[in-house]
Protein backbone atom coordinates (compact mmCIF):
# COMPACT_ATOMS: atom_id res chain seq x y z
CA UNK A 1 0.00 0.00 0.00
CA UNK A 2 1.23 3.60 -0.37
CA UNK A 3 2.87 5.61 2.45
CA UNK A 4 0.27 7.84 1.29
CA UNK A 5 -2.86 6.36 2.02
CA UNK A 6 -1.38 5.04 5.36
CA UNK A 7 -1.05 9.03 6.88
CA UNK A 8 -4.00 8.07 9.14
CA UNK A 9 -3.41 11.75 11.23
CA UNK A 10 -3.53 12.95 7.94
CA UNK A 11 -6.93 11.50 6.83
CA UNK A 12 -8.82 12.11 10.57
CA UNK A 13 -7.89 16.15 9.93
CA UNK A 14 -9.03 16.34 6.69
CA UNK A 15 -12.51 14.89 8.19
CA UNK A 16 -12.75 18.34 9.27
CA UNK A 17 -13.10 19.75 5.84
CA UNK A 18 -15.74 18.94 3.06
CA UNK A 19 -13.96 16.95 0.45
CA UNK A 20 -11.99 15.40 2.59
CA UNK A 21 -8.50 15.69 0.85
CA UNK A 22 -5.99 18.05 -0.42
CA UNK A 23 -7.53 18.36 -3.66
CA UNK A 24 -10.66 19.25 -2.64
CA UNK A 25 -9.28 21.97 -0.75
CA UNK A 26 -7.11 23.29 -3.76
CA UNK A 27 -9.90 23.76 -6.14
CA UNK A 28 -11.33 26.15 -3.64
CA UNK A 29 -8.30 27.84 -2.42
CA UNK A 30 -5.66 27.36 -4.64
CA UNK A 31 -6.39 30.53 -6.94
CA UNK A 32 -4.06 33.26 -6.55
CA UNK A 33 -7.17 35.59 -5.31
CA UNK A 34 -7.20 33.69 -1.89
CA UNK A 35 -3.77 34.98 -0.86
CA UNK A 36 -3.30 38.15 1.04
CA UNK A 37 -5.33 39.48 4.51
CA UNK A 38 -8.62 41.02 4.33
CA UNK A 39 -9.28 44.37 5.80
CA UNK A 40 -10.65 42.84 8.69
CA UNK A 41 -7.77 40.96 9.36
CA UNK A 42 -8.94 37.76 8.23
CA UNK A 43 -7.26 35.88 5.58
CA UNK A 44 -9.15 35.55 2.24
CA UNK A 45 -8.85 31.27 2.73
CA UNK A 46 -10.81 32.31 5.74
CA UNK A 47 -13.76 33.89 4.07
CA UNK A 48 -13.80 30.88 1.06
CA UNK A 49 -13.59 28.15 3.90
CA UNK A 50 -16.50 30.09 5.36
CA UNK A 51 -18.53 29.45 2.58
CA UNK A 52 -19.54 25.53 3.58
CA UNK A 53 -15.63 24.21 2.88
CA UNK A 54 -15.44 22.68 6.75
CA UNK A 55 -17.71 20.85 8.34
CA UNK A 56 -19.57 22.72 10.88
CA UNK A 57 -20.16 19.92 13.55
CA UNK A 58 -16.40 19.00 13.88
CA UNK A 59 -14.97 23.15 14.20
CA UNK A 60 -17.17 25.75 14.48
CA UNK A 61 -17.00 28.96 12.46
CA UNK A 62 -15.60 30.96 16.25
CA UNK A 63 -13.02 28.77 16.46
CA UNK A 64 -12.13 28.71 12.50
CA UNK A 65 -11.65 32.58 12.75
CA UNK A 66 -9.46 32.53 15.72
CA UNK A 67 -7.31 30.09 14.13
CA UNK A 68 -7.07 32.31 11.52
CA UNK A 69 -5.75 35.57 13.50
CA UNK A 70 -3.55 33.34 15.33
CA UNK A 71 -1.83 32.17 11.79
CA UNK A 72 -2.08 35.96 10.49
CA UNK A 73 -0.18 37.17 13.55
CA UNK A 74 2.37 34.76 13.54
CA UNK A 75 2.73 35.04 10.10
CA UNK A 76 3.07 38.96 10.04
CA UNK A 77 5.74 38.48 12.78
CA UNK A 78 8.45 36.06 10.90
CA UNK A 79 7.83 38.22 7.53
CA UNK A 80 7.90 41.40 9.16
CA UNK A 81 11.85 42.23 8.26
CA UNK A 82 12.18 40.11 5.04
CA UNK A 83 9.40 42.26 3.75
CA UNK A 84 11.35 45.39 4.57
CA UNK A 85 14.47 43.64 3.49
CA UNK A 86 13.08 42.14 0.05
CA UNK A 87 10.49 45.98 -0.30
CA UNK A 88 7.75 43.14 -1.02
CA UNK A 89 5.36 41.49 1.29
CA UNK A 90 5.19 37.73 1.84
CA UNK A 91 2.32 35.91 0.94
CA UNK A 92 1.34 32.38 1.85
CA UNK A 93 0.17 29.45 -0.20
CA UNK A 94 -2.97 27.73 -0.12
CA UNK A 95 -0.42 24.26 1.23
CA UNK A 96 1.12 26.64 3.54
CA UNK A 97 -2.01 27.97 4.80
CA UNK A 98 -3.25 24.78 5.37
CA UNK A 99 -0.24 23.35 7.07
CA UNK A 100 -0.58 26.13 9.74
CA UNK A 101 -4.42 25.51 10.30
CA UNK A 102 -4.21 21.80 10.66
CA UNK A 103 -1.34 22.64 13.44
CA UNK A 104 -3.18 25.07 14.74
CA UNK A 105 -6.48 22.54 15.01
CA UNK A 106 -4.09 19.72 16.27
CA UNK A 107 -2.66 21.82 18.86
CA UNK A 108 -5.30 23.15 20.18
CA UNK A 109 -7.33 19.46 20.92
CA UNK A 110 -3.99 18.58 22.23
CA UNK A 111 -3.86 21.46 25.02
CA UNK A 112 -7.48 21.52 25.71
CA UNK A 113 -9.37 18.36 24.61
CA UNK A 114 -6.71 16.09 24.51
CA UNK A 115 -9.05 12.78 25.50
CA UNK A 116 -11.10 13.63 22.46
CA UNK A 117 -8.35 14.00 20.49
CA UNK A 118 -7.20 10.57 21.03
CA UNK A 119 -10.73 9.21 21.10
CA UNK A 120 -11.20 10.38 17.53
CA UNK A 121 -7.46 9.62 16.44
CA UNK A 122 -8.23 5.82 17.64
CA UNK A 123 -11.92 5.90 15.74
CA UNK A 124 -10.16 6.60 12.53
CA UNK A 125 -7.63 4.41 13.14
CA UNK A 126 -10.49 1.72 13.48
CA UNK A 127 -11.74 2.79 10.32
CA UNK A 128 -8.44 2.23 8.49
CA UNK A 129 -7.82 -0.81 9.86
CA UNK A 130 -11.36 -2.09 8.99
CA UNK A 131 -10.39 -1.60 5.45
CA UNK A 132 -6.27 -2.79 5.47
CA UNK A 133 -5.16 -5.96 5.64
CA UNK A 134 -3.39 -6.98 8.48
CA UNK A 135 -0.34 -6.57 7.35
CA UNK A 136 -0.26 -3.09 6.69
CA UNK A 137 -2.49 -2.64 9.69
CA UNK A 138 -1.46 -0.17 13.02
CA UNK A 139 -2.22 -0.42 17.10
CA UNK A 140 -4.18 2.38 18.01
CA UNK A 141 -2.51 5.75 19.35
CA UNK A 142 -1.43 5.28 22.71
CA UNK A 143 -1.83 8.95 24.49
CA UNK A 144 2.28 9.06 25.26
CA UNK A 145 2.51 9.19 20.82
CA UNK A 146 0.62 12.48 20.69
CA UNK A 147 3.40 14.65 21.58
CA UNK A 148 5.15 14.05 18.15
CA UNK A 149 3.92 15.73 14.40
CA UNK A 150 5.95 15.13 11.15
CA UNK A 151 5.57 17.63 8.08
CA UNK A 152 6.21 15.84 4.39
CA UNK A 153 6.76 18.76 3.01
CA UNK A 154 8.79 19.34 -0.60
CA UNK A 155 12.44 20.78 -0.89
CA UNK A 156 11.14 24.51 -2.15
CA UNK A 157 7.90 24.85 -0.55
CA UNK A 158 9.03 26.99 2.59
CA UNK A 159 9.34 24.78 5.28
CA UNK A 160 11.46 26.58 7.60
CA UNK A 161 8.78 29.58 7.22
CA UNK A 162 6.24 27.24 8.75
CA UNK A 163 9.37 25.94 11.08
CA UNK A 164 9.36 29.56 12.57
CA UNK A 165 5.77 29.52 12.56
CA UNK A 166 5.17 26.59 14.62
CA UNK A 167 7.56 27.72 17.30
CA UNK A 168 5.40 29.83 17.69
CA UNK A 169 1.89 28.71 17.31
CA UNK A 170 3.25 26.02 20.02
CA UNK A 171 3.85 28.89 22.25
CA UNK A 172 1.17 30.35 22.29
CA UNK A 173 -0.74 26.78 23.15
CA UNK A 174 1.95 25.97 25.99
CA UNK A 175 2.07 29.59 27.63
CA UNK A 176 -1.82 30.06 27.59
CA UNK A 177 -1.49 33.98 28.34
CA UNK A 178 1.50 34.08 30.85
CA UNK A 179 4.51 35.27 28.44
CA UNK A 180 6.70 34.12 31.27
CA UNK A 181 6.59 30.67 30.80
CA UNK A 182 8.42 28.34 28.17
CA UNK A 183 9.45 24.76 28.12
CA UNK A 184 12.93 23.76 29.52
CA UNK A 185 14.64 23.99 26.43
CA UNK A 186 13.93 25.14 22.29
CA UNK A 187 16.03 22.68 20.24
CA UNK A 188 16.67 22.51 16.41
CA UNK A 189 17.87 19.45 15.42
CA UNK A 190 19.48 19.23 12.03
CA UNK A 191 21.25 17.20 9.77
CA UNK A 192 24.82 18.68 9.73
CA UNK A 193 26.98 22.31 10.44
CA UNK A 194 26.33 24.30 6.90
CA UNK A 195 22.21 23.38 7.69
CA UNK A 196 23.51 24.88 11.30
CA UNK A 197 24.77 28.14 9.79
CA UNK A 198 21.75 28.61 7.69
CA UNK A 199 18.98 28.01 10.45
CA UNK A 200 20.81 30.49 12.48
CA UNK A 201 20.63 33.17 10.21
CA UNK A 202 16.96 31.84 9.29
CA UNK A 203 16.31 32.72 12.24
CA UNK A 204 17.64 36.22 12.91
CA UNK A 205 15.67 37.17 9.59
CA UNK A 206 12.44 35.98 10.87
CA UNK A 207 12.58 38.20 13.62
CA UNK A 208 13.76 35.76 16.55
CA UNK A 209 15.95 37.55 18.98
CA UNK A 210 17.07 34.85 20.94
CA UNK A 211 19.13 31.65 19.24
CA UNK A 212 22.74 30.07 19.45
CA UNK A 213 24.38 27.23 18.74
CA UNK A 214 24.33 25.01 21.46
CA UNK A 215 27.06 24.60 23.80
CA UNK A 216 26.74 21.90 27.05
CA UNK A 217 29.10 24.43 28.47
CA UNK A 218 26.78 27.50 28.38
CA UNK A 219 23.29 27.82 30.17
CA UNK A 220 20.75 29.32 27.89
CA UNK A 221 18.15 31.69 28.34
CA UNK A 222 14.48 30.41 28.81
CA UNK A 223 13.10 30.65 25.01
CA UNK A 224 16.17 30.44 23.35
CA UNK A 225 16.18 28.25 20.52
CA UNK A 226 19.51 25.88 20.77
CA UNK A 227 21.12 24.51 17.24
CA UNK A 228 22.57 21.34 17.33
CA UNK A 229 23.27 18.96 14.55
CA UNK A 230 22.11 15.30 15.05
CA UNK A 231 25.92 13.62 14.92
CA UNK A 232 27.24 15.52 18.26
CA UNK A 233 24.15 13.96 20.34
CA UNK A 234 25.27 10.90 21.90
CA UNK A 235 24.42 8.32 24.50
CA UNK A 236 27.39 9.35 26.61
CA UNK A 237 29.15 12.98 26.67
CA UNK A 238 32.47 13.37 24.76
CA UNK A 239 34.70 16.36 23.65
CA UNK A 240 32.06 16.45 20.69
CA UNK A 241 29.33 15.04 21.58
CA UNK A 242 26.69 15.78 24.05
CA UNK A 243 24.54 12.80 26.24
CA UNK A 244 21.04 12.96 25.29
CA UNK A 245 20.39 12.63 28.89
CA UNK A 246 21.16 15.58 28.92
CA UNK A 247 18.08 17.68 27.04
CA UNK A 248 15.73 15.25 29.23
CA UNK A 249 12.30 17.85 30.25
CA UNK A 250 9.73 19.21 29.03
CA UNK A 251 11.42 20.44 25.42
CA UNK A 252 9.87 21.75 22.63
CA UNK A 253 12.11 19.79 19.98
CA UNK A 254 12.36 20.84 16.27
CA UNK A 255 13.51 18.41 13.72
CA UNK A 256 14.87 19.34 10.14
CA UNK A 257 14.92 16.12 7.96
CA UNK A 258 13.86 13.87 10.86
CA UNK A 259 14.08 10.74 8.84
CA UNK A 260 17.81 10.94 8.68
CA UNK A 261 17.51 8.19 11.44
CA UNK A 262 15.03 5.84 10.04
CA UNK A 263 17.70 3.84 8.02
CA UNK A 264 20.94 1.83 9.48
CA UNK A 265 20.56 4.46 12.50
CA UNK A 266 17.30 4.05 12.58
CA UNK A 267 17.50 2.30 16.55
CA UNK A 268 20.13 4.71 17.70
CA UNK A 269 18.05 8.02 16.68
CA UNK A 270 15.14 6.55 17.35
CA UNK A 271 15.84 6.03 20.67
CA UNK A 272 17.39 9.75 21.24
CA UNK A 273 14.32 11.11 19.23
CA UNK A 274 12.44 9.44 22.39
CA UNK A 275 14.52 10.75 25.08
CA UNK A 276 14.37 14.33 23.67
CA UNK A 277 10.76 14.83 23.35
CA UNK A 278 9.71 12.81 26.45
CA UNK A 279 7.54 15.10 28.55
CA UNK A 280 7.57 17.61 25.60
CA UNK A 281 6.89 18.03 22.10
CA UNK A 282 8.82 17.60 19.02
CA UNK A 283 8.14 18.30 15.73
CA UNK A 284 9.88 16.89 12.64
CA UNK A 285 10.33 18.12 8.58
CA UNK A 286 11.03 16.38 5.64
CA UNK A 287 10.78 16.21 1.95
CA UNK A 288 11.40 12.84 1.94
CA UNK A 289 9.82 10.45 4.45
CA UNK A 290 8.08 8.61 2.18
CA UNK A 291 11.33 7.20 0.43
CA UNK A 292 13.04 6.76 4.39
CA UNK A 293 10.22 4.92 5.52
CA UNK A 294 8.11 3.21 3.03
CA UNK A 295 10.13 -0.29 3.65
CA UNK A 296 9.70 0.28 7.36
CA UNK A 297 8.17 -1.83 9.67
CA UNK A 298 4.55 -1.78 11.61
CA UNK A 299 4.54 -2.03 15.51
CA UNK A 300 3.58 -5.79 14.97
CA UNK A 301 6.06 -6.66 12.27
CA UNK A 302 8.53 -5.14 15.15
CA UNK A 303 7.60 -7.01 17.63
CA UNK A 304 7.66 -10.07 15.80
CA UNK A 305 11.31 -9.86 14.57
CA UNK A 306 12.27 -8.98 18.34
CA UNK A 307 10.46 -12.76 19.08
CA UNK A 308 12.18 -14.16 16.40
CA UNK A 309 15.50 -12.69 18.18
CA UNK A 310 15.09 -14.19 21.29
CA UNK A 311 13.66 -17.71 19.66
CA UNK A 312 17.21 -18.04 17.90
CA UNK A 313 19.25 -17.34 21.04
CA UNK A 314 17.52 -19.85 23.45
CA UNK A 315 15.84 -22.42 21.28
CA UNK A 316 18.45 -22.30 18.35
CA UNK A 317 14.77 -21.91 15.90
CA UNK A 318 13.44 -18.28 14.71
CA UNK A 319 10.60 -20.27 13.06
CA UNK A 320 8.02 -19.17 15.92
CA UNK A 321 5.60 -21.69 14.56
CA UNK A 322 7.56 -24.65 16.05
CA UNK A 323 7.60 -23.48 19.10
CA UNK A 324 5.88 -24.90 22.11
CA UNK A 325 3.36 -23.26 24.26
CA UNK A 326 5.74 -22.88 27.49
CA UNK A 327 9.01 -21.70 25.09
CA UNK A 328 6.23 -18.67 23.90
CA UNK A 329 5.43 -17.44 27.06
CA UNK A 330 9.55 -17.84 27.46
CA UNK A 331 10.10 -15.68 24.68
CA UNK A 332 7.26 -13.22 25.77
CA UNK A 333 8.53 -9.23 25.26
CA UNK A 334 8.34 -7.33 28.28
CA UNK A 335 7.74 -3.99 28.34
CA UNK A 336 11.32 -2.00 27.73
CA UNK A 337 11.51 -4.90 24.97
CA UNK A 338 8.45 -4.08 23.36
CA UNK A 339 8.94 -0.29 23.87
CA UNK A 340 12.40 -1.39 21.92
CA UNK A 341 10.66 -2.82 19.22
CA UNK A 342 7.92 0.42 18.96
CA UNK A 343 10.62 2.43 18.01
CA UNK A 344 12.24 0.29 15.18
CA UNK A 345 8.89 0.73 13.57
CA UNK A 346 8.99 3.53 11.66
CA UNK A 347 6.27 3.03 9.19
CA UNK A 348 3.74 3.11 11.43
CA UNK A 349 5.06 6.11 13.68
CA UNK A 350 5.20 8.38 10.79
CA UNK A 351 2.04 7.12 9.72
CA UNK A 352 0.45 8.29 13.11
CA UNK A 353 2.23 11.32 13.07
CA UNK A 354 2.30 13.08 9.85
CA UNK A 355 0.21 15.76 10.11
CA UNK A 356 0.51 17.53 6.36
CA UNK A 357 1.54 15.66 3.23
CA UNK A 358 2.75 18.27 0.65
CA UNK A 359 5.28 15.77 -0.72
CA UNK A 360 7.03 16.41 -4.13
CA UNK A 361 4.17 15.03 -6.48
CA UNK A 362 1.49 17.93 -4.89
CA UNK A 363 4.49 20.14 -5.44
CA UNK A 364 4.73 19.42 -9.21
CA UNK A 365 1.21 19.35 -9.56
CA UNK A 366 1.48 22.41 -8.64
CA UNK A 367 3.99 23.64 -11.16
CA UNK A 368 6.82 23.83 -9.38
CA UNK A 369 9.76 21.62 -8.88
CA UNK A 370 12.17 20.18 -11.71
CA UNK A 371 11.47 18.07 -15.29
CA UNK A 372 13.29 15.15 -15.43
CA UNK A 373 15.46 13.74 -18.29
CA UNK A 374 16.82 10.69 -18.01
CA UNK A 375 20.06 9.67 -20.51
CA UNK A 376 20.77 6.07 -20.25
CA UNK A 377 24.34 5.23 -22.87
CA UNK A 378 24.61 2.23 -24.37
CA UNK A 379 28.27 1.77 -22.48
CA UNK A 380 29.60 4.09 -19.97
CA UNK A 381 32.55 2.09 -18.90
CA UNK A 382 35.27 3.64 -21.12
CA UNK A 383 36.93 6.98 -19.55
CA UNK A 384 36.77 8.63 -23.25
CA UNK A 385 33.01 7.81 -23.48
CA UNK A 386 32.27 9.29 -19.77
CA UNK A 387 34.29 12.07 -20.67
CA UNK A 388 32.49 12.46 -23.28
CA UNK A 389 29.53 12.41 -21.51
CA UNK A 390 30.15 15.10 -19.13
CA UNK A 391 31.46 17.38 -22.00
CA UNK A 392 27.85 17.03 -23.16
CA UNK A 393 26.66 18.07 -19.80
CA UNK A 394 28.80 20.80 -19.16
CA UNK A 395 27.63 22.34 -22.85
CA UNK A 396 24.24 21.70 -22.15
CA UNK A 397 24.53 23.55 -18.70
CA UNK A 398 27.07 26.29 -20.49
CA UNK A 399 23.49 26.66 -22.98
CA UNK A 400 21.26 27.33 -19.80
CA UNK A 401 23.33 29.72 -18.24
CA UNK A 402 24.17 31.68 -21.84
CA UNK A 403 19.99 31.95 -23.01
CA UNK A 404 19.36 33.11 -19.31
CA UNK A 405 21.82 35.88 -19.73
CA UNK A 406 20.86 36.56 -22.93
CA UNK A 407 17.21 36.79 -22.15
CA UNK A 408 17.08 37.77 -18.95
CA UNK A 409 14.64 40.52 -19.17
CA UNK A 410 12.40 38.73 -20.86
CA UNK A 411 12.75 36.04 -18.29
CA UNK A 412 12.66 37.87 -15.22
CA UNK A 413 8.41 38.07 -14.72
CA UNK A 414 9.38 34.18 -14.57
CA UNK A 415 11.30 34.66 -11.00
CA UNK A 416 14.18 32.23 -12.82
CA UNK A 417 17.30 32.14 -10.97
CA UNK A 418 20.67 31.87 -12.41
CA UNK A 419 21.16 27.87 -13.45
CA UNK A 420 22.70 25.76 -11.44
CA UNK A 421 24.48 22.44 -11.86
CA UNK A 422 24.51 20.00 -9.21
CA UNK A 423 26.06 16.51 -8.99
CA UNK A 424 25.07 14.07 -6.69
CA UNK A 425 27.39 11.04 -5.71
CA UNK A 426 27.43 8.10 -3.63
CA UNK A 427 31.30 7.43 -3.03
CA UNK A 428 33.69 9.76 -1.65
CA UNK A 429 36.91 8.25 -0.71
CA UNK A 430 37.03 4.89 -2.55
CA UNK A 431 39.05 4.40 -5.48
CA UNK A 432 36.45 4.74 -7.78
CA UNK A 433 34.84 7.80 -6.14
CA UNK A 434 31.96 9.55 -7.65
CA UNK A 435 33.20 12.97 -6.86
CA UNK A 436 36.70 12.38 -7.86
CA UNK A 437 35.65 11.31 -11.58
CA UNK A 438 33.89 14.79 -11.56
CA UNK A 439 36.58 16.54 -10.27
CA UNK A 440 39.36 14.72 -12.73
CA UNK A 441 36.65 15.69 -15.60
CA UNK A 442 37.23 19.50 -14.92
CA UNK A 443 40.80 19.42 -14.32
CA UNK A 444 40.98 17.55 -17.97
CA UNK A 445 38.27 19.83 -20.06
CA UNK A 446 41.53 22.44 -18.21
CA UNK A 447 44.02 20.75 -19.41
CA UNK A 448 43.26 19.31 -22.16
CA UNK A 449 41.45 21.89 -24.75
CA UNK A 450 42.14 20.72 -27.97
CA UNK A 451 40.32 17.23 -27.55
CA UNK A 452 37.32 19.28 -25.70
CA UNK A 453 37.27 21.84 -28.50
CA UNK A 454 36.58 19.01 -30.95
CA UNK A 455 34.28 17.05 -29.22
CA UNK A 456 32.24 20.66 -28.64
CA UNK A 457 32.81 20.38 -32.39
CA UNK A 458 30.95 17.33 -32.75
CA UNK A 459 28.11 18.17 -30.52
CA UNK A 460 26.97 21.69 -32.30
CA UNK A 461 27.14 20.08 -35.65
CA UNK A 462 25.36 17.34 -34.35
CA UNK A 463 27.42 14.51 -35.01
CA UNK A 464 25.90 11.58 -33.47
CA UNK A 465 28.59 10.35 -30.34
CA UNK A 466 26.51 9.38 -27.48
CA UNK A 467 24.31 6.65 -28.13
CA UNK A 468 21.42 4.99 -26.40
CA UNK A 469 21.39 1.03 -26.49
CA UNK A 470 19.29 1.34 -29.46
CA UNK A 471 21.83 3.23 -31.22
CA UNK A 472 20.07 6.86 -30.70
CA UNK A 473 21.78 9.94 -30.25
CA UNK A 474 21.21 11.03 -26.74
CA UNK A 475 21.63 14.70 -27.01
CA UNK A 476 19.72 14.72 -30.21
CA UNK A 477 18.93 18.37 -31.32
CA UNK A 478 20.08 19.38 -27.55
CA UNK A 479 22.72 22.42 -28.97
CA UNK A 480 20.22 24.07 -31.79
CA UNK A 481 20.90 27.69 -30.19
CA UNK A 482 24.15 27.45 -30.02
CA UNK A 483 24.84 25.96 -33.17
CA UNK A 484 25.93 29.41 -35.56
CA UNK A 485 29.53 29.44 -32.76
CA UNK A 486 32.62 28.33 -33.27
CA UNK A 487 34.06 25.61 -30.90
CA UNK A 488 36.77 28.04 -29.67
CA UNK A 489 34.32 31.05 -29.07
CA UNK A 490 32.47 28.75 -27.07
CA UNK A 491 35.44 27.13 -24.80
CA UNK A 492 36.91 30.56 -24.04
CA UNK A 493 33.41 31.59 -22.99
CA UNK A 494 32.72 28.64 -21.17
CA UNK A 495 36.13 29.41 -18.77
CA UNK A 496 34.70 33.05 -18.51
CA UNK A 497 31.01 32.09 -17.85
CA UNK A 498 31.66 28.94 -15.95
CA UNK A 499 34.91 28.70 -14.11
CA UNK A 500 35.08 32.53 -13.81
CA UNK A 501 38.65 32.85 -15.52
CA UNK A 502 39.92 34.50 -18.63
CA UNK A 503 42.38 32.01 -19.85
CA UNK A 504 43.54 27.93 -19.01
CA UNK A 505 44.67 27.62 -16.02
CA UNK A 506 45.13 24.45 -13.28
CA UNK A 507 42.23 23.15 -11.45
CA UNK A 508 42.85 23.74 -7.83
CA UNK A 509 41.30 22.22 -4.61
CA UNK A 510 40.88 24.60 -1.61
CA UNK A 511 40.05 23.60 1.85
CA UNK A 512 37.81 26.51 3.34
CA UNK A 513 38.83 27.44 6.82
CA UNK A 514 36.51 27.24 9.27
CA UNK A 515 33.87 25.68 7.17
CA UNK A 516 34.26 22.07 7.84
CA UNK A 517 33.16 19.63 5.11
CA UNK A 518 33.37 21.84 2.40
CA UNK A 519 36.17 22.68 -0.47
CA UNK A 520 36.06 24.97 -2.94
CA UNK A 521 37.17 24.90 -6.75
CA UNK A 522 38.66 27.76 -8.97
CA UNK A 523 40.77 27.84 -11.87
CA UNK A 524 44.44 29.51 -10.77
CA UNK A 525 43.74 32.83 -8.48
CA UNK A 526 40.34 32.82 -9.77
CA UNK A 527 37.05 33.40 -7.57
CA UNK A 528 35.76 30.29 -6.72
CA UNK A 529 33.00 28.15 -9.29
CA UNK A 530 32.11 25.55 -7.35
CA UNK A 531 31.85 23.42 -4.12
CA UNK A 532 31.90 20.48 -2.86
CA UNK A 533 29.90 19.27 0.76
CA UNK A 534 31.76 16.42 1.74
CA UNK A 535 31.86 14.80 5.09
CA UNK A 536 35.71 13.93 5.19
CA UNK A 537 37.17 16.67 3.42
CA UNK A 538 40.93 15.90 4.81
CA UNK A 539 40.66 12.37 3.63
CA UNK A 540 39.43 13.03 0.13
Amino acid sequence: MSFHKQLVLNRWMYGFFCGGSLNALKSRLGDDRHEGIEDDGQTRFFHEMSRNLFEVDRISVDDLRRYDLDIVRHWQQITRKRNRLEETEMQMKYFQYLSLLFTEIYLDWYFNRRQELLDGLNEEMMEYNAKTAAADSFQLFDADELNKLAFWNATGSGKTLLLHINILQYLHYFQHGNHNVYPDKIILLTPNEGLSRQHLAELELSGFHFFKFFDKNKNAFRGTVEIIDINKLGDEMGDKTVAVEAFEGNNLVLVDEGHRGTGTAAGAWMSRREVLCRGGFAFEYSATFGQAVARGWVVTKAEDEALKKKAKVLFETSALKKLTDEQRCQIALNSEERRKARMLATREIYAKCILFDYSYKFFYEDGYGKESLILNLADDNDDEIRHLYFTACLLSFYQQQYLWERHREQLSEFNIEKPLWVFVGNKVNDDDSDILTVVQFLADFLNNDGRYKAWITDLLEGKARLLDKKNRDIFERRFTPLMGLSAEAVYTDILKRLFNSESRQRLKLVNIKGSKGELALRVGDGEPFGLINIGDDAAF
